[in-house]
């Protein structure tokens, strides 16, 4: 609407056809214009979700990337492994290039180099997971995390509710 009342009035100031066929161009243009990040995904965990054995169980965390892409990635895990400690690993079942995923483990103070489809193992009894970083799919495909029990002595392992998968579009 803004766009039409700015070509009336120009049209009316300096008059000619040109100038309108400009302005319906350039109106038609704006139309176009995509924000720089085009879509969020987000899995998020309304309840509690427990390992009950050394079993991978998926967690519920889940998001579906698209092919040709790269998303900024972001997760927060709030585990509680109760003396058995928590193995848990991002899974891809889609084709992609990783840069920079790391994984840190608040309570323990670890940062490291993470990979696709593996387990990583923490033995902590309450951890607080944070995954960052950049990944590129080639083959489009699901995302999502699974965990199990790190070993089955003492009490279930549980992944509590508000932790979530974030990955952003750029």
């Amino acid at each position: 609407m803004g766009h039409r009342y700015l070509l009336q009035v120009l049209t009316a100031t300096f008059g000619g056809s040109l100038l309108l066929e400009l302005a319906e161009h350039v109106s038609e243009q704006s139309s176009m214009l995509e924000p720089g990040i085009k879509e969020q995904l987000t899995s998020y965990l309304s309840s509690t979700v427990t390992a009950t054995s050394t079993s991978n169980i998926e967690s519920g965390l889940s998001i579906v990337l698209a092919p040709n892409s790269t998303y900024d990635l972001h997760a927060l895990l709030s585990t509680g492994a109760n003396g058995d400690g928590i193995r848990y690993a991002l899974h891809f079942d889609g084709i992609a290039l990783i840069n920079g995923l790391v994984y840190s483990e608040w309570r323990t103070g670890i940062t490291e180099l993470m990979q696709l489809n593996t387990l990583n193992t923490n033995t902590n009894s309450d951890e607080i997971i944070e995954i960052r970083g950049l990944v590129r799919t080639s083959l489009g495909g699901r995302m999502y995390i699974y965990f199990r029990k790190n070993t089955d002595v003492t009490d279930d392992t549980p992944m509590y509710a508000g932790s979530y998968l974030l990955a952003r579009r750029l």
